[in-house]
């Protein structure tokens, strides 16, 4: 798999919908700080050596790609509303994921790596929020819930 184009971009980039939109557009950095929690969830899992913990971040990864494709997409005249497959259900899970992972730190302990996770998480939140609220895109609950 090749990572670069080599398609001389000039600075753009193409949503999920093939739209091409300049790579400092805020729905690019919102997707894009999703995909670096991501990768730091990634990192992690290589550290864990307990396989409930592993299958556990892994569910989060699954989530984090959901949103990041969710706001990788835009809304247009034909598909006014992108859905979104997050449910209240996932959101609960996800939240019982994180207590068990946390409880199991010992207390005034955080590991560099989940202070990493924890700092991209605060800018993933600032950003997804930003472009909510900016390209008014109808931000589901279960997004809005996920990214704080």
């Amino acid at each position: 798999m090749k990572i670069y184009t080599k398609t001389g971009d000039a600075g753009m980039t193409s949503l999920a919908s093939g739209q091409r939109v300049s790579k400092t557009c805020s729905r690019i950095e919102a997707y894009g700080t999703i995909d670096e929690l991501n990768a730091q969830t990634g990192l992690l899992i290589t550290y864990c050596k307990d396989e409930n913990d592993k299958k556990n971040l892994t569910r989060i990864q699954n989530i984090l790609f959901i949103i990041g494709g969710y706001l990788a997409t835009e809304p247009s005249p034909e598909r006014p509303f992108v859905p979104c497959s997050i449910t209240d259900n996932d959101l609960q899970e996800i939240e019982q994921l994180i207590d068990a992972i946390t409880a199991q730190l010992p207390q005034h302990f955080f590991p560099a790596i989940f202070h990493n996770l924890y700092t991209s998480d605060g800018t993933m939140q600032h950003r997804s929020v930003k472009v909510t609220q900016k390209k008014k895109i109808a931000a589901t609950p279960h997004v809005e819930k996920f990214v704080s």
